[in-house]
């Protein structure tokens, strides 16, 4: 998870719920392509990038 340029926090979705006192429903929504079109690409806003694992 990033604000901008700066790194909060990395981790399993629970993980990254908990350190960044954010709800599953509100990550969840971030990780949409709807998140990006409505907040484009603030520094203040938070991004949360999703990495597979294969």
């Amino acid at each position: 998870m990033y604000q901008g340029d700066h790194f909060i926090t990395e981790g399993t979705i629970l993980e990254v719920s908990e350190k960044a006192n954010q709800s599953l429903y509100w990550l969840w929504c971030m990780l949409a392509p709807s998140y990006e079109k409505v907040y484009g690409n603030s520094t203040k806003r938070l991004r949360l990038i999703r990495i597979d694992e294969e």
